[in-house]
């Protein structure tokens, strides 16, 4: 495991960049802005996680590879125990036990545009947790008004964004989900097909279906 801190956004994306061109392929690799690396233990500053794996001799190319990487961008790599990884698989639930009135937000774009979605969730004021090779993640807001200012400005930018995780107040009012007209009209019919009675999971899919 590899934990990549940098002085600016532009340089821990342009050590994404140089990862995913290069020969050595990672298993993971993952974004967490200041907030969500705060609730995973990672520090307090964004940080780009890296899991590699293979044989010693494949480790090592890794380490020497990376910190080749990082000396060459004016990083810093450390290297944490693996543990670390079930911080950040524990971030969400963590976000919302200590924030009862926040919400976790699924949201995916194409990959050249991370960088808009990290930029995004810090204006928005949300906490980020990211898988870096796709922009696919969740955004983690602390309270109602944040969510829904997050929630309008992914849609506006043309970003995914669903409500995945919130307290019945703050679902109040918010728009869940959003689909297309054609969209939802093929998941009707895929829904009449195995339920022409419409018996089994009434409005489980976000009210909607």
């Amino acid at each position: 495991t590899f934990l990549f801190r940098a002085p600016s956004i532009e340089t821990l994306l342009g050590i994404r960049s140089a990862i995913l061109k290069g020969v050595l392929q990672p298993v993971a690799l993952d974004w967490l802005d200041p907030q969500a690396a705060r609730s995973a233990g990672c520090g307090t500053a964004h940080v780009l996680l890296v899991e590699a794996s293979g044989n010693v001799a494949a480790a090592k190319r890794f380490e020497d590879a990376f910190k080749e990487l990082a000396l060459r961008e004016g990083a810093e790599v450390d290297l944490p125990e693996a543990a670390i990884w079930e911080g950040v698989r524990e971030t969400v639930a963590r976000w919302l036990a200590d924030h009862p009135d926040g919400a976790a937000i699924r949201t995916s774009t194409v990959a050249t545009r991370l960088g808009d979605l990290v930029r995004l969730a810090g204006t928005a004021g949300c906490g980020a947790v990211l898988r870096a090779a796709n922009a696919t993640g969740l955004l983690l807001a602390p309270d109602p008004d944040t969510t829904r200012l997050a929630l309008a400005s992914l849609r506006e930018e043309g970003f995914r964004a669903t409500l995945e995780a919130a307290s019945n107040e703050v679902k109040s009012g918010l728009d869940a989900w959003v689909v297309g007209d054609r969209e939802f009209e093929v998941m009707q019919r895929i829904k009449a097909d195995f339920d022409p009675l419409q018996l089994l999971n009434r409005g489980r899919l976000y009210g909607a279906i």
